[in-house]
């Protein structure tokens, strides 16, 4: 059978135990959360690659169509005219316009991809 004084110790040991519990949890949680921030920027810099390329190929495509419309209708300025009109419609209504809807669907989907990586860790 224990002694007092050893029950004591035991007792004294506890505190010190539930804190290095606690420090190492929150330790894990810093490695957990790091990872999923890691991850996260990962992604967007891949899918921000992705769109960089296709604007440039957009930009040569836009440019080659701009200068056959220009070649067909004998007037450059025209061509590269028909060519960036849309694009400035489509921009002006962009900035005026603001779709609330498109801003909320694309915060769901981020948020949506962050819980669903913090479920997948957690389990």
């Amino acid at each position: 059978m224990l002694s007092k004084e050893e029950i004591a110790e035991k007792f004294k040991k506890i505190p010190l135990e539930v804190k290095r519990i606690v420090e190492k949890r929150l330790e894990l949680f810093a490695l957990e959360f790091g990872d999923q921030i890691a991850e996260i920027f990962s992604q967007i810099l891949y899918r921000l690659t992705g769109v960089i390329l296709i604007a440039l190929g957009s930009i040569f495509l836009l440019q080659s169509l701009a200068l056959f419309l220009g070649d067909l209708l004998n007037d450059q300025s025209l061509g590269y005219l028909i060519v960036s009109l849309p694009i400035v419609i489509l921009g002006v209504a962009f900035a005026l316009l603001r779709p609330k809807a498109m801003v909320r669907k694309t915060k769901e989907k981020m948020t949506d991809q962050i819980l669903k990586s913090f479920k997948k860790d957690g389990n």
